[in-house]
């Protein structure tokens, strides 16, 4: 019995090697196209780092907007937009990105902010050495191909609270998806209160 059953499975396994077929290409094609899109999209996302110098900043903005909005500070041009576009694609993101509170209260316009020295500034494609809190800091003009340099901080009055530092090594303008990311990246890093202890 043992020799007929060692012949089936020799014509068995032939059956199989017959029936095999490559990888199609086009299927090949796909998934390299699919793995170069994920490296592209890695290379887009926007990348940042934080200094923190208070452990909750949350808790001085919480007290800021109980009396009004938290000035935000815009300078500097991402894109080719208006400065007023920028500040309202700017102010957008920013209370998108808050979503530990159902109330967020920010406005990019001084007169209708909360009487605090507390603002939070976004710079873009200024000197990376530079103090985010000084009123003296200026902004740069927006770079052809689309690339971002951020400087964002909490600051309370001319003392820097938090800061975050930001690339985004292009995007499409202010409307695009990549821009608001950086933007709320950046919030969260300058405002998130920190995470609950365990029990």
């Amino acid at each position: 019995m043992r020799p007929r059953a060692d012949h089936d499975r020799r014509r068995f396994v032939a059956r199989l090697s017959r029936n095999a077929r490559p990888l199609p290409v086009r299927f090949a094609a796909v998934l390299l196209a699919a793995s170069t899109l994920g490296l592209v999209a890695c290379e887009d996302a926007p990348k940042t780092t934080t200094l923190r110098r208070v452990e909750d900043p949350w808790a001085f903005a919480q007290a800021a907007m109980a009396s009004g909005p938290l000035l935000i500070v815009v300078r500097g041009l991402p894109s080719p937009a208006s400065e007023a576009t920028v500040e309202d694609a700017v102010l957008q993101a920013t209370q998108a990105a808050v979503t530990w509170t159902a109330t967020p209260r920010f406005t990019v316009i001084p007169a209708r902010a909360a009487p605090s020295n507390l603002h939070l500034v976004y710079i873009f494609n200024g000197r990376p050495s530079a103090d985010p809190c000084s009123e003296n800091v200026l902004g740069g003009e927006w770079q052809q191909g689309g690339r971002i340099s951020l400087l964002a901080a909490l600051c309370d009055g001319t003392s820097m609270l938090v800061r975050v530092d930001g690339l985004l090594k292009r995007h499409d303008g202010v409307e695009d998806r990549r821009f608001a990311k950086l933007i709320g990246q950046a919030t969260r890093e300058l405002l998130a209160p920190p995470p609950a202890p365990r029990p």
